[in-house]
């Protein structure tokens, strides 16, 4: 979105951020519990989970999975149809969609002009999946994305590599620490859906 910057974590860095809720717009969204109230339409959450299909076509697209918004993936339905006809496993994973999600996030530790809203995406695993297990351990941390009361992480990235490829980050720790400041509910003007 217009004058919204990427977030991009450093394999072995510290940083130390603040994530912030959204408006959620869609009826579609993947973390939506009518029963809980979260993620419908009108209420603020924050995150935005996604698939994505790597090595897609002749240049080896990254493709965001229709199902991400309620549609039907030919991808998906392809890879379930030769997973029926008893295709290897290596074929049928190369297919298999992967999990991230979109964050809005303040980088605190970041010079003073990159203090600024940031959309950040990461995979699931590299994230999210030691967050949830960190909010479990100590669920009065959930209130980290809120505006007037929330809490700063202070996240730790191992460097990692698979393979030969190159070195990515992957989350090895999550502190939640108490925020110098608080948000009001102008900013939610600046961030996008």
């Amino acid at each position: 979105p217009k004058n919204v910057t990427v977030f991009k974590e450093e394999p072995g860095s510290r940083v130390k951020i603040d994530i912030l809720p959204y408006n959620v717009t869609t009826e579609h969204h993947p973390d939506r519990d009518d029963k809980l109230e979260i993620a419908m339409p009108g209420t603020l959450w924050y995150k935005r989970p996604f698939k994505t299909h790597r090595n897609v076509g002749p240049a080896n697209d990254v493709l965001v999975c229709p199902t991400s918004v309620g549609k039907r993936c030919p991808i998906c339905e392809y890879r379930a149809k030769r997973l029926k006809e008893g295709a290897d496993k290596e074929e049928t994973d190369a297919m298999k969609a992967s999990m991230r999600n979109l964050y809005i996030v303040i980088p605190l530790d970041a010079k003073k002009d990159d203090k600024q809203i940031h959309v950040w995406d990461i995979s699931q695993y590299l994230f999210q999946t030691l967050l949830n297990e960190e909010l479990e351990e100590n669920e009065e941390n959930a209130i980290f994305p809120d505006l007037e009361e929330g809490l700063s992480l202070r996240v730790r990235f191992d460097s990692k590599t698979i393979g030969k490829s190159n070195a990515f980050a992957e989350a090895s720790r999550i502190d939640f620490v108490e925020r110098k400041k608080q948000y009001t509910e102008d900013i939610l003007e600046e961030i996008p859906s």
